[in-house]
């Protein structure tokens, strides 16, 4: 009986002994997968050196607490120039002149409420005097501030819509001068890179005065004249194809309403709507001051 109970109490304390080095072995390894560790643990008769066991599960357990570092570098990588994988025959810009608008409900708040529901960009043409009417004056200054917040572009379209091809160098300076000045006092500071000259005047002495990208279109929607915006969707989605540059006027309510339409049809054909300065980023093209832009391309 003695011999029973001795041996009874070798085989407890061994019992209790492989408890105790399973038990070690889940702390070391941390697993995240406690299925497959656990079915190592309970083969110690199969192995010749349980600690063995133990130190080889330390390189696995590595691997999986390094893949969320090496995810979101992947998902957060900005589409900063062609080799971010995206499709440029699917990258364009939506641009708007004249803005913002005067009217109510504002036009061009309609087109920012469609662009942030969508995730979508483009970009604004102001014109300066906009940001002046004493009427509408804290409205439009409150909008250009939004756009920018947005992420939307914003671009210098003259103070007061002259023709530049009639103007000299030191009337155009002026008339871009006050009105990007208006635009970085509304958006508190915005730096503008870029300029739509009135009605796309191009003369060589308009080119030579103006030291940024002149940033034209390959779509006019022609939304000024028809006010139709079944006409102005049907414009774009005709025509569209990567690197344009669409044309619009935001200071129409039917402009508002194709861009209701235009947006997420785009989206649906796979689409992305950027600013200009990202368009041409993607295209890998470097906007150049004194030259005029109505489309990105690859470079030759």
């Amino acid at each position: 009986m003695k011999n029973f109970k001795k041996i009874t109490i070798v085989l407890i304390a061994s019992f209790v002994f492989s408890l105790l080095a399973s038990g070690c072995g889940d702390s070391v390894t941390g697993s995240s997968e406690p299925s497959s560790e656990s079915a190592s643990a309970s083969e110690p008769a199969s192995s010749q050196n349980p600690v063995h066991e133990v130190v080889i599960q330390i390189p696995s357990s590595a691997v999986p607490a390094a893949e969320p570092t090496s995810e979101p570098t992947s998902s957060e990588a900005p589409s900063a120039g062609p080799s971010s994988g995206d499709d440029l025959s699917k990258v364009i810009a939506l641009t708007f002149d004249d803005g913002p608008s005067t009217n109510t409900p504002s036009s061009t708040s309609r087109i920012l409420d469609v662009l942030e529901k969508y995730n979508a960009k483009a970009t604004f043409f102001v014109q300066g005097i906009q940001l002046t009417y004493a009427e509408f004056k804290d409205r439009n200054c409150a909008i250009v501030k939004r756009e920018a917040a947005l992420g939307m572009q914003i671009g210098s379209h003259s103070f007061d819509h002259p023709d530049f091809n009639k103007k000299d160098a030191a009337e155009i300076q002026s008339q871009i001068d006050k009105s990007i000045q208006l635009i970085s006092d509304a958006a508190g500071g915005y730096d503008v890179k870029i300029v739509r000259t009135p009605y796309g005047s191009q003369k060589q002495h308009v080119l030579d005065a103006i030291d940024m990208p002149i940033i034209l279109w390959n779509i006019d929607t022609m939304d000024w004249d028809t006010k139709d915006a079944d006409k102005t969707y049907q414009a774009i989605m005709d025509n569209v194809k990567g690197g344009s540059i669409v044309l619009m006027h935001d200071i129409y309510q039917a402009t508002a309403d194709a861009v209701e339409m235009v947006v997420p049809a785009l989206i649906e054909k796979g689409y992305k709507l950027v600013t200009i300065d990202e368009m041409f980023r993607l295209y890998g093209q470097e906007l150049k001051p004194h030259t005029v832009y109505a489309r990105a391309k690859r470079p030759e």
